[in-house]
């Protein structure tokens, strides 16, 4: 699910840390349905990007995000992840 992690990441590095606080969030629950383990290439390319977005959007809102991404099922995650509005 790493192209999950991929798309949260560039949301982060064009500035919308809700919609990738989301994504990271999101992405752990298809991993979950998958039963597989995040497999990254750059562990710290992900923690870094994951730590922009947290510190950009704040503790508070970050935390909201991510869990409201967990809330999802598969398939609302894959809608939202496809959304071009949510993409601005």
């Amino acid at each position: 699910m790493w192209n999950l992690e991929g798309l949260a990441g560039v949301a982060a590095l064009q500035g919308n840390y809700r919609r990738a606080a989301r994504l990271f969030g999101g992405a752990e629950v298809v991993r979950a349905a998958a039963d597989a383990a995040m497999v990254s290439n750059e562990p710290e390319l992900l923690q870094g990007l994951i730590g922009r977005a947290r510190d950009a959007a704040g503790e508070a809102v970050f935390t909201a995000e991510w869990a409201e991404g967990q809330r999802m099922s598969v398939e609302q995650v894959l809608d939202y992840a496809l959304q071009e509005e949510a993409c601005r």
